[in-house]
């Protein structure tokens, strides 16, 4: 939730607002890569519902959620915006690998394409997680995130991460049902009918 409750202050040209709360993510990326470890994954997993320290608080759904893995890159793209000088690019750029590390090892790939889940609950937070795979915010959220971490790494006159650019080149395309998206592959038609937590659909287009 940090991202809708702060990401706006770079963008109305407070910075220095939004900047003394992103070293958190620095005090927390020994535990999020533990994390990301455990699960079997490279790079750092980032806690979605947590105590101070970096500790996943209590949740039957936190643990599966993955919309605010990108966060970081996203947060780091925003100050560079503000300030676009290599001290911004060296002071994120451990950030901006272990994120799209864990990005680029999370997904399944299936033979033809990478795939967001199962088990996964999208942000919009009604859909059970052995039943959802590829939710819309999440897979235009992951291309972004991949995307945005080779442009750090060029900015930085290093080479492309293969991987990363693999992920993006064969990531499973949004899924969408006469005209509109819908809130994951899976989704069935009792689901589009009742849309009543957080309009994730939008934030593929309205956000990024």
């Amino acid at each position: 939730m940090h991202c809708w409750h702060a990401a706006h202050f770079p963008l109305w040209n407070r910075l220095p607002m939004f900047e003394k709360s992103l070293d958190w993510y620095f005090t927390i990326l020994k535990s999020s890569r533990e994390r990301a470890k455990s699960q079997g994954y490279a790079g750092a997993r980032f806690p979605k519902m947590t105590e101070p320290n970096g500790t996943d608080a209590p949740s039957p759904i936190g643990p599966l959620l993955i919309w605010e893995q990108p966060h970081p890159i996203f947060y780091a793209e925003l100050v560079y915006l503000s300030k676009p000088n290599r001290q911004t690019l060296l002071k994120y750029k451990q950030l901006i690998i272990e994120t799209a590390n864990f990005m680029m090892s999370y997904p399944n790939f299936d033979g033809q394409r990478y795939v967001l889940g199962p088990p996964v609950i999208p942000a919009q937070e009604n859909h059970p997680a052995i039943e959802t795979w590829n939710p819309t915010f999440e897979l235009e959220y992951w291309r972004y995130g991949l995307k945005t971490a080779n442009k750090w790494l060029e900015r930085l006159g290093s080479k492309r991460e293969k991987g990363w650019d693999e992920v993006v080149g064969k990531l499973s395309p949004l899924p969408s049902k006469d005209g509109v998206y819908l809130a994951h592959e899976n989704c069935p038609q009792t689901f589009t009918e009742r849309n009543i937590d957080h309009p994730s659909m939008l934030g593929a287009l309205g956000v990024l």
